[in-house]
């Protein structure tokens, strides 16, 4: 398991322990499940899209690829 730090602004966070404390929860539980569930959020997938990275696009790491199936 890892340990992850996340930047709010104290009204977040406070607005979040009330809820968390409301659903008998606590903000790490909360936290985990939202990062679990959001591959499938559909609005998160819309809002996030996959980009493909730099190195997957250029061209030279295209001709690297092609000249080591050559070889």
């Amino acid at each position: 398991m890892r340990n992850i730090t996340v930047t709010v602004s104290d009204e977040t966070y406070r607005q979040a322990r009330v809820w968390a404390a409301e659903h008998d929860s606590s903000l790490s539980r909360i936290v985990a499940y939202l990062l679990q569930t959001l591959p499938r959020i559909k609005r998160a997938v819309a809002a996030f899209p996959i980009k493909p990275s730099p190195a997957a696009s250029s061209p030279s790491s295209t001709a690297d690829a092609t000249s080591q199936k050559q070889i």
